[in-house]
């Protein structure tokens, strides 16, 4: 999967009729899903739009996972499966908060999973051959990096269904975003979270 200019992010979220702020400095959060059912890698991205001080659209796009790794696949936290993001827009789900500890966007508001049980190493519901249940709840799937010091190769405990960039520094700069602009506006604020598939992107 190619990365997507920032003009093709902008087509893609009129085209699909997706709510995308203007106002200045705001993040415009996203995901992108590679269509594979691979569940280890950091193959999809994560990133940002946001219209800068001239009124000119700028994107960040990130090596990220919109998957839960193997290890959560196979060993669920929840008696209803391991979660996975359904594809589609959440209005005001992610606030700057904290994950394990440390500074990243928390989930604030529900969002829409499905939920592997069958305990296998493959993300069955990407097959779309099997009646899945969707469940609408705040699961903690928060927006945050893997390893803190070095870019991560392998997904594995990294994520249980949360979005998750590879690189660290990268992600810190997809965070400041949101913090510039909650200084920016001298108020906390919550942020959207769009997860388009791949073959959503406009070419």
């Amino acid at each position: 999967m190619e990365k997507p200019t920032t003009a093709q992010l902008i087509a893609t979220f009129r085209t699909k009729k997706y709510l995308l702020i203007e106002t200045e400095y705001y993040p415009n959060l996203f995901g992108i899903r590679k269509e594979n059912n691979v569940p280890n890698e950091f193959d999809d991205f994560v990133g940002a739009v946001w219209k800068d001080k001239s009124g000119e659209w700028r994107s960040s796009c990130y090596a990220a996972t919109t998957d839960p790794g193997t290890h959560w696949l196979l060993h669920p936290m929840n008696v209803n499966g391991t979660a996975i993001l359904v594809p589609g827009q959440y209005i005001k789900v992610y606030k700057i908060g904290k994950h394990t500890g440390y500074t990243a966007y928390q989930q604030t508001r529900p969002m829409t999973y499905v939920r592997d049980i069958n305990k296998n190493s493959i993300l069955d519901w990407l097959y779309r051959t099997v009646g899945f249940k969707t469940y609408k709840e705040v699961a903690a799937t928060n927006l945050h990096h893997a390893n803190a010091k070095t870019a991560s190769k392998v997904v594995d405990k990294w994520s249980a269904g949360c979005q998750v960039v590879a690189n660290p520094t990268e992600y810190q700069s997809l965070l400041e975003l949101g913090m510039n602009f909650n200084l920016i506006t001298s108020s906390p604020n919550e942020f959207n979270y769009t997860l388009f598939e791949e073959k959503d992107i406009i070419k």
